[in-house]
């Protein structure tokens, strides 16, 4: 193709090859009776290439009937395309199988990813969640199979560790509760003393015998209380002032039956009056000292006195018990001191009781101490932790 332009007498030419512009469309799928033409001004081919190649005799082609015609402003010709169906179908044919090609793929890598997610991740998921339906019904016997999923493996660790804390804690916990009823039993057969009790109606049907109406009647409703306070009270805590009240009637008992054998002097501060603590805390103690004032020659004092105590930010309740006879004995007072069992050969069988009582109910949180005074006397120094009657389930140690 050439092209001349001239001005003033000044001439200017350029030539161009047509193969340059007609080979890149060689790429086209044109089919049988397609082609790309350049059309010069007049509607005459001046090139034109089929699948067979560049042809330039182009008069059998009909190059009015096109599919395609592009018209170019800076070019004396412009372009015409014509597809025949067969490249047509050639076309979409090629892209048909390139997309039944990629949706095969997507369909295997789909397959691949479901498989993967159900074996993988929804199994182990649903077999997790199924046990853990299990475990909220009641069924401690947890198993999961082994998985690849890295994530819930350690939460299926962490959940074995769990139950297997959970069941021993309840293992635990149900071994204390027996150890409790146990030493409550224990604690209440000590108290039930069929001796004891026949020695005081003996005493009130001597009193009527002799007359001595008032006393018989005094005695028959301190001791309608003592008794009362002991089977109404087994396990359940108790305020401070009723504890003392049942100390005193215990003492009142025995100085109708034993007149000015010893005294007795109890106060409670009226800030730790709805203090809580464990039935015959105070009284084994109260006891102990009367049973060996009974034996003394002299009037010892028995003292109990109940008094707020601050420890840091809590409260305490401090119960000093103490009188002035003998004291505890030497070898008795050591084993106290360390901890150690007193009840051998029968004897102290309701203050060993009491103490395993105080460490079940207090734990570490809890502090008695055992001494003798300088002038004489047995000293119990017990603190506890202030509790009421609506908080004393929830705050109870337990070792």
């Amino acid at each position: 193709m050439l092209k001349v332009a001239q001005s003033q007498g000044v001439g200017l030419g350029c030539y161009v090859n047509l193969k340059t512009i007609l080979e890149p469309f060689s790429e086209l799928s044109l089919g049988k009776s397609g082609y790309v033409s350049l059309v010069d001004q007049n509607g005459k081919s001046i090139g034109t290439l089929t699948e067979k190649g560049i042809v330039t005799d182009s008069s059998k082609l009909d190059t009015g009937n096109y599919t395609f015609r592009q018209e170019l402003s800076q070019a004396p010709f412009e372009i015409r395309i014509k597809i025949s169906w067969t490249g047509v179908l050639n076309l979409m044919t090629g892209s048909v199988f390139a997309l039944l090609g990629v949706a095969f793929l997507m369909v295997i890598a789909g397959s691949v990813l479901l498989f993967h997610l159900e074996t993988k991740i929804l199994k182990p998921v649903g077999m997790f969640t199924e046990n853990l339906q299990k475990y909220d019904n009641g069924d401690l016997t947890y198993q999961m199979s082994e998985g690849n999923l890295v994530e819930l493996e350690r939460i299926d660790d962490k959940f074995r560790n769990m139950i297997h804390q959970i069941r021993r804690l309840k293992i635990t916990l149900y071994e204390q509760e027996l150890q409790k009823q146990k030493i409550e039993m224990d604690y209440l057969k000590i108290q039930i003393r069929p001796h004891f009790y026949m020695n005081c109606l003996n005493f009130i049907y001597s009193m009527i015998d002799f007359g001595q109406y008032d006393h018989a009647k005094s005695m028959s409703r301190i001791t309608s209380d003592y008794l009362a306070y002991i089977f109404r009270n087994t396990s359940e805590m108790v305020p401070v002032t009723a504890e003392t009240n049942h100390c005193e009637n215990y003492l009142k008992i025995l100085l109708l039956r034993y007149p000015e054998k010893f005294t007795y002097y109890f106060e409670v501060h009226e800030e730790v009056e709805n203090a809580v603590i464990f039935p015959f805390l105070i009284q084994v103690f109260v006891e102990n000292a009367a049973k060996h004032a009974l034996t003394l020659e002299t009037v010892p004092l028995i003292s109990v006195t109940v008094y707020p105590e601050d420890r840091g930010d809590e409260k305490y309740v401090n119960i000093y018990i103490s009188d002035t006879g003998n004291g505890f004995p030497e070898e008795t007072l050591q084993r106290l001191k360390a901890g150690e069992d007193i009840s051998e050969h029968g004897k102290h069988i309701g203050i060993e009781n009491c103490l395993k009582r105080f460490r079940y109910y207090y734990g570490d949180s809890g502090e008695i101490h055992f001494d003798n005074s300088p002038l004489g006397g047995a000293i119990v120094d017990i603190h506890i932790p202030y509790r009421t009657g609506g908080e004393e389930h929830e705050t109870i140690a337990r070792g």
